[in-house]
């Protein structure tokens, strides 16, 4: 058996990381992978920033997990010694001309999402107060509140059963990024075909 370098990340840990203010994506995988990995960062990304905190004691595959869902990128490593950093293929429907169609094929469709939710984290440099939600970093806490957005399906109508998917713990996403994600979420789950 052998392993990628991907899930080699599960054997590591990683002590956390805070980012209060919008830092640029090559500084967050710096500090979060060293030079453990070599990174190659389609252009879509190059000016993309991160904030948010990553909890302590996470292993650096969960740590590049979070980083990836907050940019909505795929993630891999086929065929090279480099992480491969680069957005979700985009298709758009293509009609199929009677040439390339066949009979007793079929297609099963999933369960209709009927709506999705993200939670985002905002986190303040500010002390909490007894009874705020707060993390600790070096000794020092810090507050954080959330914000849970929203995405709905359109296309639904009343006899579908709520369907609602849930992204939380998710630490990098935040009020700048979470809608986004929401909307982008949903989107990809309107493809229901399998």
């Amino acid at each position: 058996s052998c392993s990628d370098a991907i899930s080699l990340l599960d054997l590591t840990t990683y002590a956390g990381g805070l980012w209060l203010e919008d830092t640029p994506l090559t500084t967050v995988l710096s500090e979060v992978f060293g030079d453990i990995l070599i990174f190659d960062i389609d252009k879509a990304f190059k000016s993309s920033t991160i904030k948010g905190f990553l909890p302590p004691d996470i292993t650096h595959r969960e740590a590049l997990r979070q980083i990836a869902f907050s940019l909505g990128a795929v993630v891999e490593a086929t065929g090279a010694n480099k992480i491969h950093l680069f957005p979700s293929p985009v298709g758009n429907a293509e009609a199929i001309s009677p040439k390339e169609t066949y009979t007793g094929g079929k297609v099963t469709t999933s369960d209709t999402v009927t709506e999705v939710t993200v939670t985002a984290y905002a986190i303040s440099d500010e002390r909490p107060a007894d009874g705020d939600t707060s993390i600790e970093f070096n000794g020092v806490k810090y507050k954080y509140y959330t914000v849970t957005k929203h995405a709905y399906n359109a296309n639904t109508v009343s006899s579908d059963p709520d369907n609602i998917k849930k992204f939380d713990k998710c630490y990098l996403c935040n009020l700048s990024n979470a809608q986004t994600l929401a909307d982008n979420i949903m989107a990809y789950y309107q493809k229901r075909d399998k």
